[in-house]
């Protein structure tokens, strides 16, 4: 839940130029959550202050993996958890 919230309001702060849309997608297997967030824009630069620019590494350090794809057109994050049995 974190790591995809995170994801979202990083594509809400970068990547919605003139209030573009966010496409959020949530798919499961047996043994894995997948969480794709696309965003209408390219990565701005990061704003400065002590508590930014850590959301990448905090994604990373809370899943099994993650794929970013900066682009000029949109971004493009995915990432996977493994869920454990009950």
């Amino acid at each position: 839940m974190l790591a995809t919230t995170e994801a979202v309001a990083n594509a809400v702060e970068h990547g919605t130029p003139d209030g573009g849309a966010i496409a959020l997608g949530i798919d499961s297997t047996a043994d894995e959550l997948c969480v794709e967030v696309l965003d209408g824009g390219s990565p701005g630069p990061p704003r400065p202050g002590p508590n930014r620019g850590n959301g990448i590494g905090l994604m990373v350090a809370l899943v099994d993996h993650l794929l970013l794809e900066p682009g000029a057109a949109r971004t493009r994050v995915r990432f996977g958890k493994r869920l454990r049995p009950a």
